[in-house]
Parts: structure tokens; C-alpha cells; sequence
């Protein structure tokens, strides 16, 4: 059997409520149940789900509101391909930290020697030694 409700309560007072609108439980009131086939596209007598359509499709008619949603719409999408570029770029990073890394390691190894006289002979750039030593 799929619920329709989850209550999670989070540990900072707030209180997460999942809807599962396909659900299969009989746990819920007559309201939510209407609200839960509108958000399926069933149209409902509910005074709430009446007024919430209403509101709804005064939203979509308004030229103003379209721009608004539109707009932030553009921001989102460029917030969220500014953050995948910052995260490429974090992990390219990463990457060339841990690359120096293994080279130090592998020619303290074959050649015996400290890691500073390593990292000497790899041309390490000074800003990334104490990063590469203290992963070492």
C-alpha cells in the first residue's frame, strides 16, 4: 500500500510533508484528497481547490506575472549553470591537487628523497606545496 502523507519532522522545528499525489491510502481528508487530484488534473467542487484554480490561471493570464515567473525562471537557470561551472572548475582543481600529489609520492619513492626536494624537482608551483604536503 502507497501512502499519500509523509510528515517528517526535522530536528530544527521545521517539518517537511511529502504528497504522494498517485498514492493509495485512505489516511487523508476529503480537502487534501481533492487538492491531491487537482495537482492530477482532475477538476474539483472543493471551495479551496476552486479558488486555488482561480488564482492559478489569473497567474497565467497576467502578462506581468508571466514575465516575473520568466524571469526568475532565467535566473535559476543561470544560477544553476553558474554553480556546475564553479563545480567543474573545484573538481579540476581537485584533480590537479591530487595528480601532484601521486607525482610527489611516486618520485619520493623512486628516487629517495624528502618531499620539499620532490616537489623541487616536479616544479610544483609554490601556492599548492603546503596544500600537497599536508595531504602527503
Amino acid at each position: 500500500m502507497t501512502t499519500f502523507l509523509l510528515v517528517w519532522e526535522l530536528g530544527d522545528g521545521t517539518t517537511k510533508i511529502i504528497l504522494n499525489t498517485k498514492g493509495t491510502g485512505t489516511n487523508i481528508s476529503p480537502q487534501l484528497q481533492s487538492f491531491m487530484n487537482y495537482v492530477n488534473g482532475v477538476a474539483s467542487l472543493d471551495p479551496f481547490v476552486q479558488a486555488l484554480d482561480n488564482r492559478v490561471n489569473e497567474v497565467k493570464h497576467n502578462e506581468q506575472e508571466r514575465v516575473n515567473y520568466m524571469t526568475y525562471l532565467a535566473n535559476i537557470r543561470h544560477a544553476e549553470k553558474k554553480a556546475r561551472e564553479e563545480g567543474r572548475e573545484e573538481g579540476r582543481e581537485e584533480g590537479k591537487l591530487l595528480n601532484m600529489i601521486e607525482n610527489v609520492r611516486s618520485l619520493m619513492k623512486s628516487v629517495p628523497c624528502d618531499a620539499k626536494r620532490a616537489m623541487d624537482l616536479l616544479n610544483i608551483p609554490l601556492p599548492s606545496r603546503e596544500k600537497v604536503i599536508a595531504q602527503l
